[in-house]
Formats: structure tokens, sequence, C-alpha cells
């Protein structure tokens, strides 16, 4: 690490590189440099076979050096770079950065469109937003390298989506086929090394999916491969096209389209749960599954909206590692229309959300109507007792703070920081749930 690029050294460490910031000893072998841009001659000077310059570089000093080079542009996130782009392959900056539908501002639009002929030119991003990669060996990343091995075809152009979330959040690579214009398979990976859980939860889960019957797994990605590279899990999934559906709630809020999407994707929760029911084992069972009324479906376990994938007015379900068979009827069509309502007047800070929320359940929203009606539906399709509705809201919402506190505790074994608001809106939920004398138990304002 050279001055200047030591915020680096936190993250290597965590992904199995050992750093060294102290001068070299005589001799010492290096196989990686991190440096600023402008450090780029003392970086030369280490001769390592990999170099990793912050800011753009003129490729001619680093050929002239032995060195194969390309850049990768990076987009901001709440606390980092969510998104990293090689500028040199125009279809993959086209697919990221300039797709139709929904989004920004008319200006951000055209500059998006702009961005794709610019990028490749060393015209369009600020210098700190870039990244050039040296390599006197050049090879795919070690990820993709094992995704080739797999079956995705040689010379697959890719990006990397690194997401917003906490560490044990995967992060996703998009794959092209040779001459693609869009993904057709998505590598996620988990980003702390040795940590296999959502890995297998996820191939659990997508075979859950797929073994239910033609109705659920039209919706579900297909499981590729499963990879283990350099110590970091992951699988390979065919892709799922389009945005998502959180995306175009924020955007466009209860337009005929979103509305249609919404109903689209209720429509199909009620077609799984008619076509995974099952008899159940009882609470006082103890088993997994226990369910009340009788029956068990196959859920998903996390089905908001920012797990549907949309494009025009087709969808896709993703991120299976929550699955259970057999799983509370109901929770799934509650909490996707609780997430997915609560977004259609616009995009709510947390408190908010849950006022929103909370609003719904009571039949204080307008779209209180709109999710009772859908409950009813699923509450006479599926054969629930009416008596029973209420408790299963109650075990739904408990089972959500509880997913949310194993994820904290699984982060803390592998030293990482949870996500502060990660179970903020299920906590105060559950709270209000539970303190409300409209809700708890006993809630039945869905019957208006």
């Amino acid at each position: 690490m050279l001055p200047g690029a030591r915020e680096w050294a936190g993250a290597l460490r965590q992904a199995g590189v050992a750093v060294s910031d102290a001068p070299l000893p005589s001799g010492a072998v290096v196989d990686l440099v991190v440096a600023p841009g402008v450090a780029v001659v003392d970086a030369l000077a280490v001769d390592a076979p990999m170099l990793v310059l912050l800011g753009r570089v003129r490729p001619r000093r680093l050929r002239a050096a032995g060195y194969t080079a390309f850049e990768l542009v990076s987009r901001p996130g709440r606390d980092g770079p969510r998104l990293l782009v090689p500028t040199g392959d125009r279809r993959v900056l086209r697919h990221v950065f300039a797709r139709p539908g929904p989004g920004p501002p008319v200006w951000r639009r055209a500059r998006n469109v702009a961005l794709p002929l610019l990028l490749p030119w060393g015209v369009g991003a600020r210098p700190r937003d870039v990244v050039t990669l040296a390599a006197r060996a050049p090879a795919p990343p070690f990820l993709v390298a094992a995704a080739i091995e797999a079956g995705v075809p040689a010379g697959a152009s890719w990006f990397l989506l690194l997401g917003e979330g906490d560490d044990a959040e995967r992060a996703v690579i998009g794959l092209f086929p040779p001459g693609g214009t869009s993904p057709a398979w998505v590598l996620k990976f988990v980003r702390v090394p040795g940590d296999d859980h959502s890995v297998a939860r996820e191939e659990h889960g997508l075979a859950l999916a797929h073994a239910a019957g033609p109705t659920t797994a039209s919706r579900v990605p297909g499981l590729v491969a499963r990879l283990h590279a350099a110590g970091h899990h992951a699988t390979v999934e065919t892709a799922a096209p389009g945005t998502s559906l959180d995306r175009r709630l924020r955007v466009d809020g209860a337009s005929p389209a979103t509305r249609a999407l919404v109903d689209a994707v209720a429509t199909w929760i009620v077609a799984v749960g008619r076509e995974t029911a099952q008899p159940a084992p009882s609470p006082a069972s103890g088993l997994p599954g226990g369910a009340l009324g009788g029956v068990g479906v196959l859920a998903h376990g996390d089905l908001r909206a920012w797990n549907v994938l949309v494009a025009s007015d087709e969808f896709t379900v993703v991120d299976w590692e929550l699955a259970r068979r057999p799983g509370l009827p109901l929770a799934d069509l509650l909490l996707f229309l609780c997430d997915a309502l609560a977004l259609v007047d616009g995009t709510p800070d947390l408190p908010t959300r849950v006022e929103r929320i909370v609003a719904l359940l009571r039949g204080d929203s307008p779209h209180s109507p709109w999710l009772f009606a859908w409950v009813r539906r699923a509450v006479s399709e599926l054969g629930i007792p009416e008596s029973v509705v209420g408790e299963l809201a109650t075990r739904m919402w408990q089972q959500q703070l509880e997913a949310g506190q194993a994820r904290e505790a699984r982060l803390a074994v592998l030293g990482a920081t949870p996500v502060p608001s990660a179970t903020i809106v299920e906590r105060a939920v559950v709270e209000r749930w539970s303190s409300d004398p409209t809700l708890g138990p006993s809630w039945d304002r869905w019957k208006l």
C-alpha cells in the first residue's frame, strides 16, 4: 500500500489479502501494489505483477512497462462504490447506463445515454471514480474465471454490483455472452471469505422452488453452478431481465402499469400457495414450518419489492435463501404487499415506512382496500380459516424480526458490522402490532 491508498487496507485484509504499508525489505516479493494514480512511477518501481491505481493513468506508460491495463468506472453508493463497470466494452456500458424505462430526470437520462460513448475515450467520469488495473499476465477476475470453468463461455464480459447492505449481502457480477447486449447469467458471491451460509441456503431455496411445480418455477432463476474460488463461495444463476419493482414503484407510484405489476405478483403468490399447499405440522409440534390452519406452502421468506425484477409486464422473483417448505400461508403475500404499497406514495424514510405499513394494516391508508382484497382472496382460495388470519400475520412479522436478528448474530460471528437500520422497520412494526388493539392476533380489519 503506497501513501494515498491506505484506506483500501481494511477491505483487502477482510478479503484475505496480506497487506503491508511498511518499507519493503530487500528482495521482498510483492504480488500487488495499490497506489494513487499520481504515484504511478513509484508503483512501477516495485515491479509487482499487478497494480491497482486509483485514478486514470495513461495506458501508454503502463504498456511501456510491460503491463496490460484497463479502467473501471465506479458509481457511488451510501458508504462507498456500489457499481464497477469496465469502460472498454460499450455493450456493457450501454446496458448499465442507457437502459430504457423509468428513471431519473431527463437531463440525467441524456447523460447516461452519452456515457457509453464517452467513457471509452476517457471522458465523462470524475478522476476519483476511476480505477486503473494493470497486470503483466492479464486474466479475467478469478470468480469470472471460475464461472468460465463451470460452463460460462470464455470471453464473457462483466460488471460488478457491490450493493449497499451489510457484509453478509452477496455482491453480483453480471455476465454477458460474447457479443451479447444483456447479461445471460449472474454470479452472486459472498464477500466474506469462508462464509457459505447464504450460498448454501440459496441453492436449497432454488431447489425447493423448481421442485414445487411449473407455476412457481416459471418465475424463478435457474441455478447453473455453485462455485468455491480463493475462499469465496458463489452461485451462478440465469439472469433475470429488467429492473427492481422497488425502483419502479418509487418512480411511477400507483400508475396503472405498476398497479398491474403488483397485482400480477400477488396473483402469482396466491397461485404458488395453491400449487404447494400441503398439510403442515401444528405450531405445538415444534417442527420447522409449523403452520396455523393446517396448511403449509412454499414461502420465499423475503418477498419484498426489491427481490422482484420486472421487464415490461414480466417479472422474476430472486434471492431465495430464506425459502422454506412448509412455510406460513399468507406470509409472502402480506410482506410483499405491505412493502410495495408503502412505496407507491413516494420514497419514505424508515419512520414513514413504518407509519405507512401500520396504516395499511389498520385500514387507515387509501391503499388498505387493495391489501385487504388480496388477503380475502388468498384466504378463500387456500382454504385458510378466518379465525387464524391474525395469528398468521403475527407470526409472519415475528419471523421477519427473527430473521434480521439471526443475520445480525451471523455478522457478529464473522467479525462484520451490521447495518444499523437492518431491523428497525421489523422491530417497530412488531411493537406497534403488539400494542395496537386493532392489530395483533385478533386482527380482522382485512374483512372490511
